[in-house]
């Protein structure tokens, strides 16, 4: 039994299209290997088609503590 594999579309998501990749492998200690393969093979396809995936960003604000309507804190690196 070797049923061919499939992209399923599971989800409209906030900023994303979910798809899903299904395929068999004859043996589950072969699954990882499959995982890993297949991603890695997207990845390649993407960079030589000039596909990039947008990665969610989050901006954070930081204050000093404990003082009431504090300014931001300025720098940014782990020693200021």
């Amino acid at each position: 039994y070797d049923p061919a594999p499939m992209a399923v579309f599971m989800a409209l998501a906030g900023s994303t299209l979910d798809f899903e990749l299904r395929c068999f492998v004859r043996e589950i200690g072969d699954r990882l290997r499959a995982i890993d393969d297949l991603n890695g093979q997207i990845v390649i396809r993407f960079r030589e088609r000039g596909i990039r995936i947008a990665y969610p960003q989050m901006e954070v604000h930081m204050h000093q503590a404990g003082a009431a309507g504090a300014a931001p804190v300025q720098g940014g690196a782990a020693s200021d």
